[in-house]
């Protein structure tokens, strides 16, 4: 029996045996221009088991590798737990690294889009205008953020993601403004922001802003 890897029938190529590169070429299939079954794009299909356009296999391999995986950690926990635990161990460093990276990046998405939502989209401090992310955050237009953060968490001085994450699962209640940590600072102390003309004292001495 010949092999069929390396035999082409005669109908196929009416001219005879091919070698090399004309041999595998002569095995594709015609063209055909169809809708991707993902983002309905026509594309040139190049052969009948494609299902998807170009960009859109990448993504969808992605996404197969993490249904597999999950599937995976959900049928032998045991053995994914002890896979986990032995690449820990051989490359400790490198998934400490990576894991406080992504750390760093959740924390920063999270904060984009509550202050995103609290600013109206300019993320931007409601009293001065300053526009660096780094030195925005949430605050409680009314106070009273330490009694609910005790109520909340139990702890007067836990904020940031978590408090974040809190605002996002309750839909972003009302209550809330972008400040600058200056501002915010400056309104904790006195009751209102300096440049809001707060009244305050120096050495016992009065003054306004």
């Amino acid at each position: 029996m010949r092999n069929s890897r390396y035999f082409i029938p005669a109908w196929k190529i009416p001219y005879g045996r091919l070698t090399g590169d004309e041999h595998w070429s002569a095995l594709k299939l015609p063209v055909e221009q169809i809708p991707c079954e993902r983002c309905a794009a026509s594309y040139l299909r190049k052969n009948k088991r494609q299902r998807f356009c170009e960009t859109c296999r990448v993504t969808v391999l992605y996404e197969y590798k993490r249904s597999y995986a999950a599937d995976y950690r959900r049928r032998f926990p045991e053995k994914a737990k002890l896979a986990v635990k032995m690449s820990w161990q051989k490359r400790h460093d490198y998934y400490l690294q990576a894991s406080r990276e992504y750390g760093r990046r959740y924390r920063r998405s999270v904060a984009r889009v509550v202050i995103d939502h609290y600013s109206n989209g300019s993320f931007r401090c409601a009293c001065c205008g300053e526009s660096n992310l780094d030195f925005l955050a949430i605050d409680h237009i009314n106070g009273g953020g330490i009694k609910e953060r005790m109520a909340l968490f139990g702890r007067p001085n836990t904020g940031g993601a978590r408090f974040y994450n809190w605002l996002i699962k309750k839909g972003f209640p009302s209550g809330y403004q972008v400040l600058c940590a200056n501002c915010n600072t400056s309104k904790g102390k006195h009751g209102t922001c300096v440049h809001q003309g707060a009244r305050f004292e120096i050495k016992g001495t009065s003054c306004n802003h």
